[in-house]
C-alpha cells in the first residue's frame, strides 16, 4: 500500500479494487496537486503525478522515488523498466528519463 508515502506529502487517497483487474489508487491535496496509482495484474504500474506547486523538480522527485522503493519491493525486484516524464510548468519540451 503506497498510501503512507502520499500521507507524508499532504496527500490523502482513496484505493479502489476490482476483482482481476488490479487496483487503482487516487490521491489529493489541499493545494490541488494530484496523484493516481494504477496497478494491472499482469504487473504494469501507472503512476501519474501532477503538482499545482512551482517549486523545485525535487519534490515531485522525491516522491516518484519513494513510490518507486515501493513498487519494487512490492514486486520483489521484478521491475523490469521505469520511464519517467516531465512537463515543465510552461511547457515548450518535454523532458523524458528512461531507467532500465
Amino acid at each position: 500500500d503506497a498510501l503512507p508515502i502520499f500521507q507524508e506529502q499532504g496527500m490523502t487517497g482513496t484505493v479502489h479494487h476490482w476483482e482481476d483487474h488490479g487496483c487503482l489508487s487516487t490521491y489529493s491535496s489541499k493545494n490541488g496537486s494530484f496523484a493516481t496509482l494504477r496497478v494491472y495484474p499482469h504487473g504494469l504500474v501507472l503512476v501519474d503525478v501532477q503538482s499545482t506547486s512551482c517549486g523545485p523538480k525535487d519534490e515531485v522527485e522525491h516522491l516518484l522515488n519513494k513510490v518507486e522503493e515501493k513498487m519494487k519491493a512490492l514486486f520483489h525486484g521484478g521491475i523490469s523498466r521505469i520511464k519517467r516524464f516531465y512537463l515543465p510548468p510552461h511547457p515548450s519540451t518535454l523532458e523524458e528519463i528512461g531507467r532500465a
